[in-house]
């Protein structure tokens, strides 16, 4: 039955019992009545503030009429004005707290599905009108080098190319895509979105130089030296952060990028999975934002019996939405709630055997306006496990600039740059996780997008001058 009114029409979604068993997309697309039903519910206020929600004011009021209207295509157009992913934010973007979380439909009822909507729009353009555009005439005044193949760095590459910028990415590892690749599991974004984006952004004339490392095979010096007019640093949160906790090095403790990673190629059919990833059958994952939600859901689905979160603060303090926390749970997974990791268990194997805890009390809040977690002395107790996944979050790689890398870095460890992405090298701008440290799909995207205008201006200042 279609719905105008206070509720969303609701996503179709396997059941939490059958899709805990395979690696499909949990979620599915709506129908083409199903879209413009949800779409007639946006109220089309006056000051839109789901455009304010946005980290790229995307034009959601526009393009929702044009769904209302059945005019797909021409929501397309609009979307990608401001977005050259909306296939991929339409699926991982935190709408609940971005855009959605912003509709005034939801203080009168539920928030209009504005990321089902977009995703809806990117899918049905690439079922009925994608056809790669045509490389644009190259703009002999401009070589951009892009160091990082992720969000940034494609969204800074696609800018670029349109403008008919010579763009050469690098990246060390095997496949483009960084976090998309990598860190997201196929459930939540399968692989042929991402694949269909470096497909297109590899047609509009962006070469692509992987398994390269900058800052050890090449630096960031040496690609200006090399003749690139400008080079922008797109690397993600690649330096994941640990615990100081004894025998944090034990065999089965792993990190949630290399676990995630694994799995991944592993369903595209790429290698195997560590056998010891499935053998587990007892997982504790410490961290409880949107990675250990992943990364426990992954697990289940590689056949652990139990998966348990461990986080210092309770549910409601978790930095996951609460659609992520929600389908875990459907899914079996447990959260161990104000419990503070103090020992790795080991047994005579030197293998992992579980963890020690403290439990918690809140105390004091931190500088995000949390209560810190307080540790109750002689409370310790012991989760057994198997495998431990640490999912803590990570920090951006300053390598790649060599000995200039303290120079570049901020004492928060991120690159200094301005908002409009230049740094303090002149020719070397940089974005996303990079500067802001990490973040979401949409704001890296949006760095990204930012630092290709600033280079645009650069180089064509740079070229002027010269002439």
């Amino acid at each position: 039955m279609i719905n105008y009114d206070r509720k969303r029409n609701p996503q179709p979604t396997q059941k939490p019992e059958i899709r805990k068993t395979n690696f499909e997309e949990v979620s599915g697309n709506y129908t083409e009545e199903q879209a413009i039903a949800e779409a007639m519910r946006c109220f089309n206020c006056r000051k839109h503030p789901c455009m304010d929600g946005c980290p790229t004011s995307q034009r959601i009021p526009e393009f929702i009429a044009c769904v209302a209207h059945g005019d797909f295509e021409a929501a397309y157009e609009i979307i990608r004005t401001r977005s050259c992913m909306p296939s991929i934010c339409g699926r991982v973007c935190p709408q609940e707290r971005q855009c959605e979380g912003h509709c005034t439909r939801g203080n009168k009822g539920e928030s209009v599905k504005i990321g089902t909507l977009e995703r809806f729009v990117a899918d049905w353009h690439a079922k009925n009108c994608r056809q790669p555009d045509e490389k644009p005439a190259v703009n002999t005044c401009g070589t951009v080098a892009i160091v990082g193949a992720g969000p940034a760095g494609l969204a800074c590459a696609e800018s670029l190319v349109s403008k008919g910028y010579q763009v050469t990415v690098y990246d060390a590892l095997e496949r483009p895509g960084g976090v998309l690749t990598y860190g997201i599991p196929q459930f939540r974004l399968p692989g042929p979105v991402v694949k269909n984006l470096i497909e297109d952004l590899k047609t509009a004339g962006v070469q692509f130089c992987m398994n390269t490392y900058v800052g050890r095979d090449i630096t960031v010096e040496g690609l200006l030296s090399d003749g690139f007019d400008a080079v922008f640093i797109g690397v993600g949160a690649e330096k994941r952060n640990t615990l100081n906790i004894p025998n944090i090095d034990a065999p089965g403790v792993v990190s949630a990028y290399d676990y995630l990673a694994q799995i991944n190629a592993s369903v595209e059919g790429l290698s195997e999975v560590d056998p010891a990833f499935k053998a587990a059958k007892h997982v504790v994952i410490i961290g409880a934002g949107n990675v250990s939600m992943d990364v426990s859901r992954s697990a289940k689905r590689l056949g652990a019996e139990r998966v348990t979160i461990v986080y210092r603060r309770s549910v409601a303090d978790s930095t996951a939405t609460i659609d992520e926390l929600t389908q875990a749970m459907e899914e079996g997974v447990t959260l161990c709630e104000y419990a503070a990791p103090a020992a790795i268990c080991v047994g005579e194997d030197g293998k992992v055997s579980g963890i020690e805890c403290l439990k918690t009390v809140p105390g004091l809040p931190d500088e995000s306006g949390r209560r810190s977690p307080v540790p109750v002395e002689g409370s310790n107790f012991v989760v057994e496990a198997d495998l431990i996944i640490l999912a803590l979050g990570a920090k951006p790689e300053g390598s790649v600039f060599g000995q200039e890398e303290k120079e570049m870095m901020t004492n928060r460890g991120v690159v200094a740059a301005t908002a409009e992405g230049e740094t303090r090298h002149p020719g070397v701008f940089a974005g996303g996780d990079a500067v802001i440290g990490a973040a979401t799909v949409v704001k890296a995207m949006k760095g990204g997008h930012v630092a290709a205008e600033s280079i645009d201006e650069y180089v064509r200042s740079k070229c002027a001058t010269a002439s």
